[in-house]
């Protein structure tokens, strides 16, 4: 007895529009996942720690001398220490 295999080629004639959809979903899913660890790489932006202590000549907290030279920006951590011009203004907000 003689035993043959053989690999038919399949051919379709038409493109499978679900076969097109699939890939352009895996693809936009691979691209938010790159995305996102590219978020990871990024370097933490770390606030600045401003200690009033009021030795501007106004309580004005935009005056970089009651902070000991630097005028604090969003998203620092503030600290209220010092016995000087404890009525102080948020002019920065």
């Amino acid at each position: 007895m003689k035993v043959c295999f053989s690999n038919p080629v399949v051919r379709h004639s038409k493109a499978n529009p679900f076969n097109f959809a699939m890939k352009k979903a895996n693809s936009i899913s691979l691209l938010a996942v790159a995305a996102l660890n590219f978020c990871f790489l990024l370097p933490e932006a770390h606030a600045a720690v401003r200690t009033w202590s009021g030795a501007g000549a106004d309580a004005n907290w935009s005056t970089a001398g009651n902070w000991g030279g630097t005028a604090p920006v969003n998203a620092d951590v503030l600290l209220f220490s010092g016995v000087t011009q404890q009525n102080n203004n948020n002019d920065i907000a």
